[in-house]
């Protein structure tokens, strides 16, 4: 197993032992030279702040867990993945860190969750222009814990309060940053009984376009540092699945069954973001727009672009300036996954190839940056290249390929 990347590396971002953008997939290294990830570790996750990339790789007996990054921190800046114990930036995650569960990463911040015996942490790191750090966020080198006990509920179809709420444990079930703030799904679970009472969409960060529910007041320079209830609502069927998705001034989220996907997208509009091809339906707060899919379907966004994953089709609305919704050409019937990035776009099929398209003026898809913006077409090719690729991951301007 092998990690490779392409793009954008002024700042060490790509973990490959220099500072040069790379126009072809090239294998990551570790600090000490060796290859990335270490041999009997796997890569659970990858996440991209502008100038850093974090990687949660779990070991092959599952007792353990590490966290590497690779670019430029707020404690330091490393050429290559480099191991970082969560003691060292201020969080107790267990013995080998295994509590670690889940990572995301805005503009400047990443998000570490921790799985406790009896409830769940977010932690930020990073700084906090828009409140994406937390109430209680100090410059330097430690992560901040954020409080998710929440004062304001934006929408709710549970009679449960916010005072009811705070004495059940809370559960993170998903989280998605994007450049300015992030999302959570949460449930909450009865201390006695473990069962679950309630689920919710917290939010922080940069709101004034109306991203996390109604705008914050003018007082709070149109941020919320604590977290706020985007909606709640009661336990729902099994077989639903809640999507996260962020840009940079929007936000969708998604229930989705075998059956129906209900979207909510929120936010800014000036860019065609939240014009989904979809039938439009009025059974939503007045702050959301929300359309009805049949079957399942999943949200991804770009920085102003947003694209609806349905069965064997892909759907895409907002800016195109370069050629970002260009993938709804792309037939989705063999499609496994799909990663969305600042302005680009990654599909990796059933065979273990890998698709691309968008921005590409750093070279993040594999090209040539002389062609700053590409169509669909094949960037990584099993047979040809190194074999298949197994997972993926994109972000601001880079590029991430397990094989």
């Amino acid at each position: 197993m092998r990690l490779y990347a392409a793009g954008s590396n002024s700042e060490g971002q790509l973990g490959v032992g220099h500072t040069d953008d790379m126009a072809s997939w090239t294998p990551c290294e570790q600090d000490d030279g060796c290859a990335f990830p270490p041999p009997g570790w796997d890569i659970q996750a990858c996440v991209c702040t502008s100038s850093a990339t974090w990687a949660l790789c779990t070991h092959a007996d599952a007792s353990a867990r590490s966290l590497y990054v690779c670019g430029r921190t707020a404690h330091a800046t490393y050429r290559a993945f480099t191991r970082v114990p969560c003691k060292a930036i201020g969080i107790d995650a267990g013995p080998d860190d295994a509590q670690v569960t889940m990572l995301a990463a805005s503009w400047d911040c990443v998000y570490i969750v921790v799985r406790g015996p009896e409830a769940d942490d977010i932690y930020a790191y990073g700084g906090s222009a828009w409140g994406e750090a937390g109430p209680a966020h100090e410059p330097g080198a430690y992560a901040t814990r954020i409080p998710l006990q929440i004062e304001t509920v934006a929408y709710t179809s549970t009679p449960l309060s916010c005072e009811s709420l705070a004495q059940a444990s809370v559960r993170i079930r998903a989280v998605q940053a994007g450049v300015r703030h992030v999302v959570l799904h949460v449930v909450w679970e009865s201390t006695a009984s473990h069962a679950i009472v309630c689920h919710g969409i917290l939010g922080w960060g940069h709101a004034r376009h109306g991203q996390l529910g109604p705008p914050p007041p003018p007082s709070s320079r149109g941020m919320y540092t604590r977290p706020i209830a985007v909606c709640l609502w009661p336990p729902t069927k099994s077989d639903t699945t809640v999507y996260l998705a962020a840009g940079m001034q929007h936000t969708v989220l998604a229930w989705a069954t075998p059956a129906h996907t209900e979207l909510w997208a929120l936010g800014q509009a000036r860019d065609g973001q939240l014009a989904l091809p979809f039938p439009r339906s009025d059974v939503c707060p007045a702050w959301a727009h929300r359309f009805d899919v049949d079957g399942p379907a999943m949200p991804l966004c770009q920085w102003k672009t947003t694209f609806v994953w349905a069965g064997a089709a892909l759907h895409a609305c907002g800016r195109a300036s370069h050629e970002q919704t260009s993938g709804t050409s792309l037939s989705m019937a063999h499609a496994q996954a799909m990663a969305a990035g600042s302005e680009h776009c990654l599909v990796r099929t059933a065979s273990g190839d890998v698709y691309g398209w968008g921005w590409n003026e750093h070279g993040n898809l594999a090209h040539s940056p002389d062609a700053a913006a590409l169509a669909p077409r094949r960037v990584w090719d099993h047979r040809a290249d190194a074999g298949r690729a197994q997972r993926m991951w994109a972000g601001n301007g880079t590029s991430f390929l397990v094989v």
